[in-house]
């Protein structure tokens, strides 16, 4: 006759027997997830630092344009004030003429009146 029997007195819950392949391809898995979790907080280290980058470069474009259109403005006015200046100018140009001839006139007739004044005072 041939029994057979089971201890329970040496019994310990906390070890598992595994064939050493498959304690081996666990402790792969283990390590591979491992190394790709510190690869996804890596990653997402640098998704915030792009994302703030991206936004510091967005508020420079931001400001840059604001600037842009400043600028394009000052660029209108004076624009503005520089047509104004050239009409002045040409109004002052035209009033210069006018008093250049009224000039010119009242010489003409100063030394028409003189040799007027002389003919008629030397025959006497």
């Amino acid at each position: 006759m041939n029994f057979t029997g089971f201890s329970q007195n040496d019994t310990d819950s906390s070890k598992i027997a595994l064939e050493t392949s498959v304690a081996k391809l666990i402790v792969k898995d283990l390590l591979k997830g491992d190394a790709l979790e510190k690869e996804n907080r890596i990653l997402a280290t640098i998704i915030i630092t792009k994302d703030s980058t991206l936004s510091s470069k967005d508020s420079t474009i931001a400001t840059q344009a604001e600037i842009n259109k400043n600028l394009q403005t000052v660029v209108d006015v004076e624009r503005e004030k520089y047509g104004e200046s050239q009409e002045s100018n040409k109004d002052l140009q035209k009033a210069l003429r006018r008093a250049n001839f009224k000039t010119t006139i009242y010489k003409i007739g100063t030394i028409i009146g003189a040799i007027c004044l002389t003919i008629l005072i030397l025959p006497n």
